[in-house]
């Protein structure tokens, strides 16, 4: 009895209140995958349009869903101390996400319409991860995916850092989380509702 209200009265990061998440599944729709991302595009924009709504986003999870996506992590150049860890996990999501729960960006800025296009790969990264390489000041630095040799990946830059916020569980505190600019659109829609909607 006494844990439910313990972990109901945590600060989490986020900002629940009047967030309502909304399941999208566009694999239904008759749009190719390619033409998905826009018709996730055309639904942010008419669902900010609405009368009572403050922000609304999509991404690949969202916090406290219980799904994880993780992967590993290495710096690119000299990285500030020695890294044990390199596991983190990462989220895609979509321009004003950040806004949308509440989690403030503390440095550098959040993703915009054009990060999203851009051939130059981006990434805002979570204080925890931002602690972990780079002792807390990683703007403009670069992190990589670790792939195989059949499959390298890109150099990140990054542009962001935001307040750590839960991820999986109210169970586990924030870990390392790097968020990346959504190429793909198959999660649910997050909205934000105005503080004096109903």
């Amino acid at each position: 009895v006494r844990t439910f209200p313990a972990l109901t009265g945590q600060d989490t990061g986020v900002d629940r209140e009047r967030v309502i998440v909304v399941a999208v599944d566009a694999r239904h729709s008759p749009n190719a995958s390619a033409k998905r991302k826009a018709l996730y595009d055309r639904i942010l924009v008419a669902v900010r349009a609405l009368p009572g709504v403050a922000d609304a986003a999509y991404s690949s999870n969202t916090p406290m869903s219980n799904n994880a996506w993780d992967t590993v992590l290495e710096p690119v150049g000299p990285a500030a101390s020695p890294i044990q860890d390199r596991s983190v996990l990462k989220n895609e999501v979509s321009p004003q996400w950040f806004s949308t729960y509440g989690i403030p960006v503390i440095a550098g800025r959040d993703f915009s319409v054009f990060d999203q296009r851009s051939p130059q790969a981006v990434v805002i990264v979570n204080e925890t991860l931002a602690r972990r390489y780079f002792d807390g000041d990683p703007i403009g630095r670069s992190i990589r995916e670790v792939g195989g040799p059949a499959d390298p990946q890109p150099d990140l830059t990054i542009v962001g850092v935001v307040r750590d916020a839960v991820y999986t569980s109210l169970r586990e505190g924030p870990p390392a989380t790097m968020y990346l600019p959504s190429a793909h659109a198959f999660g649910p829609i997050s909205v934000r509702a105005q503080s004096e909607s109903p």
